[in-house]
C-alpha cells in the first residue's frame, strides 16, 4: 500500500499547527472592554461609529455590529474602513438592508481572537435603517362605501371592492377627466342620476414591518353630466345642489375617507395617490 499521500497530508496539517498556536491569545491577555460609543457616531447604514474602551491591543482586530433582519434572523456585519488603537476602534457600518429600526449591539474582537462579550454586556445603540418611499398599488388598498341611496349597488362582481369606490375601473373607463397615472385610489359614483345621492368612501391599507402611510395627496375630482359633458370641481350647479368630492385624512394613520355628493344630473369621479414609507428591502405586507 502506498502511504505517501497520507504522509503528505499529515505534513500539511503539522505545518499549520504553529500558525494556530500563534493566533491564540497568550495566557493572561486581558479581554477587550467596551466602555462607550462616541456621541457623534451615526448608527445607520454607511454611518461612522467610534467605540472607546480598554485592552483593544495595538494590532487591529475586528469591530462587528449585530442586527436582526425582518424575519427574526440574527446577522453580524464587520464594520468597514477600520481604524484601531488600544483604547478605541472606529469603522463604517455597511449598507445593511432588510432590517427594521431596532436596538443593536457592537462586539469588539482583538487580534488574537478574544471578544469583548466575555468582559461584560455589549454596548447597545438604536439603529435607523435606510427608508424607502413608494406609491402603494391599488390592489393593496381596501375600500368600503356608505350611501344614502338604497338603490346603490355595492358589489363589483368579484366580491372584494364595492363598485361605488371602484379600484379596478373608475376613470380608466372614460376618455376625459384627471390624469390616470399615478393613481392608487379612486371613486366612481353614478347611482344618483335621476335623484341625487351622497355618501362616504372609507379607504384603508394594512401595513407591516414598521411601514406607514406617508401622504394621501394628488386628489382631484370631476363629474359627467347626462349628456356626457365633463365638469371639474364646483362647476356643477344645475338642477339641484352642487356636486363635490372631499378628501379627509388626519395626516397620520392608515385610514382616510372621501365624502361625496351628486346632483340629479351627474355622476362623480375622483382620484388620489397614497405613498407609504418604510425600511429599504423590507416588504410592507
Amino acid at each position: 500500500m502506498n502511504s505517501s499521500p497520507i504522509i503528505a497530508l499529515f505534513a500539511v496539517l503539522a505545518s499549520l499547527a504553529p500558525c494556530s498556536a500563534l493566533a491564540a491569545c497568550p495566557p493572561g491577555t486581558p479581554y477587550p472592554i467596551e466602555q462607550s460609543i462616541f456621541p457623534f457616531s451615526v448608527i445607520r447604514p454607511n454611518g461612522g461609529v467610534i467605540i472607546t474602551g480598554l485592552n483593544f491591543g495595538a494590532t487591529p482586530g475586528e469591530l462587528r455590529i449585530h442586527v436582526v433582519d425582518f424575519r427574526g434572523t440574527g446577522l453580524d456585519y464587520p464594520l468597514d474602513h477600520l481604524q484601531w488603537g488600544d483604547t478605541f476602534a472606529a469603522g463604517v457600518i455597511q449598507n445593511i438592508q432588510s432590517v427594521i429600526a431596532q436596538n443593536v449591539t457592537f462586539e469588539l474582537i482583538n487580534a488574537c481572537g478574544s471578544s469583548s462579550k466575555v468582559a461584560g454586556p455589549p454596548l447597545q445603540a438604536f439603529f435607523t435603517p435606510t427608508t424607502d418611499v413608494t406609491a402603494i398599488p391599488a390592489k393593496d388598498v381596501s375600500c368600503m362605501m356608505t350611501s344614502n341611496n338604497t338603490g346603490d349597488k355595492c358589489d363589483d362582481g368579484i366580491g372584494k371592492i364595492p363598485s361605488e369606490c371602484d379600484l379596478f375601473g373608475g376613470l380608466a373607463d372614460y376618455g376625459t377627466g384627471p390624469p390616470l397615472s399615478p393613481i392608487n385610489f379612486w371613486g366612481d359614483h353614478h347611482s344618483g342620476l335621476g335623484g341625487g345621492n351622497t355618501g362616504t368612501d372609507n379607504f384603508s391599507v394594512n401595513l407591516r414591518n414598521t411601514w406607514t402611510v406617508q401622504s394621501v395627496s394628488s386628489f382631484g375630482w370631476g363629474a359627467f353630466s347626462e349628456d356626457g359633458s365633463w365638469y371639474t370641481q364646483n362647476a356643477i350647479s344645475q338642477n339641484g345642489p352642487k356636486s363635490w368630492a372631499n378628501l379627509s385624512y388626519s395626516g397620520s394613520g392608515d385610514k382616510w375617507s372621501v365624502g361625496w355628493s351628486q346632483n340629479s344630473c351627474v355622476y362623480v369621479e375622483y382620484t388620489g395617490v397614497v405613498t407609504i414609507t418604510g425600511p429599504m428591502g423590507v416588504p410592507y405586507q
